[in-house]
């Protein structure tokens, strides 16, 4: 698994980096961070289709996860090496198959979101 966020990490990195904005780590950062977290919320909001979940639990686990993913992360990508490494790993990769996979990165970004959205506001169970 970290494989894949790996390469949506580099990829966000690397989008970045070429417009030159020195917030690129940072920003790929967060974006796998709060990746990470929408999915782990859709998982919790299926869940509350099954068992009540209250308000307040959902937001303490999302809460807590941010955290953890953030500082997790934050160590994992903070090394130089690390990045060189994933950057020389995906450099050889087709024009065409970077496209299709950037796309579906994209997809896979807005597909997460929505479903947190639909899935956590629109659970029969989730106690207001």
């Amino acid at each position: 698994m970290e494989n894949f966020f790996d390469y949506i990490f580099i990829r966000i990195f690397l989008w970045y980096e070429s417009f030159k904005d020195s917030a690129s780590a940072f920003t790929a950062k967060i974006l796998v961070v709060f990746l990470k977290v929408f999915i782990l919320s859709d998982v919790v909001a299926l869940v509350s289709y099954l068992t009540p979940v209250t308000r307040s639990f959902y937001y303490t686990f999302g809460l807590i996860t941010t955290i953890i993913f953030f500082f997790l992360d934050t160590k994992r990508y903070s090394d130089k090496k690390l990045i060189d490494m994933l950057i020389e790993k995906w450099k050889g990769e087709g024009r065409m198959i970077r496209i299709l996979k950037g796309y579906a990165i994209v997809c896979l970004l807005i597909t997460v979101l929505f479903g947190f959205i639909i899935l956590g506001r629109n659970s029969p169970y989730f106690e207001k």
